[in-house]
Parts: C-alpha cells; structure tokens; sequence
C-alpha cells in the first residue's frame, strides 16, 4: 500500500535533522554539468536536488543519505522540492497535509502520468520540530515503485 494512502491510518514522516550543519549541507558526490548524480556519494539534507536518487532511507531523522546515479538500483528519486512557510512549528498534522497536497500537486508534472494510475508511490522528507526550530521548512518529494523493490533510470517523463 503506497505511503500516501497510507495516510490516513499512518502517516511516515522521515525527518530531516540538522545534527552538523556541515552534515546537512555537505555533497559528496561527483554530478555532472546538469547536476545529475554520476558518482554516489553522502548527501546532506539540505543539499538534495531535484533529480537526486537513493536507496531505503528507512525511517527517523536524517541528516545525511547516500545518493547514487539513477541507472543504479534505487528505491527513491526525488522530484519535487518546496519550502512551508515560516512562524512557528505547525504540527505534525499540518506537515501531513502539507506534503501530501503539495507533493500530489507536483506529481503528475514530473511523471508524465496522473498519481492514481501511476506505478509510483510518493515518499517525503518532511521537517521535524527539532529541525523546524533549526530553520528548516523545506519538504522533499520522491517517486518510490508501489512494489516495494529497487529500480533503474528515471521516473521523470516516464509515463508509468
């Protein structure tokens, strides 16, 4: 059953934590001139991108990820990115909602085909109040296969 339908009965909430600013924000691996992932590497938090393809992140606050190029074998791309806005910690809740209207909206743009005829699930990275409180507002929003198992190249444009 996909994270996003799962929803409603348990909302996963990976969390982004800023333990190291230097962590959060470090890239280790070697991109290309269109910034795509040629060579794995730890990615911070705070330097995902847009294109930008993992494994099982599992679950709990990060900081960091190991990013792989995507015609490895993966689990997650990431294809949306976008900031809540500031004031004070909202609540999970309010996060829950966020990800999952903002993250289903960016959906079909970057796969080419509707959420609800696609082959994808949709994962986020969502802040937490530990990380909130350390100026983090951005949500991450990955394409995951429904089945649960790795798979190469791009969802972008992929029509599935």
């Amino acid at each position: 059953m996909s994270v996003l339908r799962r929803a409603a009965t348990a909302a996963l909430a990976l969390g982004f934590v800023a333990t190291a600013c230097s962590a959060a924000d470090s890239d280790e691996t070697t991109r290309d001139e269109n910034g795509a992932v040629v060579e794995s590497g730890d990615v911070g938090v705070f330097a995902i991108q847009v294109g930008d393809c993992f494994g099982d992140l599992g679950t709990g606050e990060i900081s960091a990820a190991t990013a792989v190029p995507c015609a490895d074998p993966h689990l997650n791309e990431v294809y949306a990115l976008f900031d809540m806005p500031d004031g004070d910690f909202p609540g999970d809740a309010a996060i829950t909602t966020a990800w999952q209207e903002g993250c289903l909206e960016r959906f079909d743009a970057f796969v080419g085909l509707d959420f609800a005829s696609s082959i994808y699930d949709i994962t986020p990275l969502t802040p937490t109040a530990t990380s909130w409180a350390q100026g983090d507002r951005e949500i991450v929003c990955m394409v995951q296969p429904v089945s649960g198992e790795n798979t190469t190249g791009t969802a972008k444009g992929s029509g599935l």
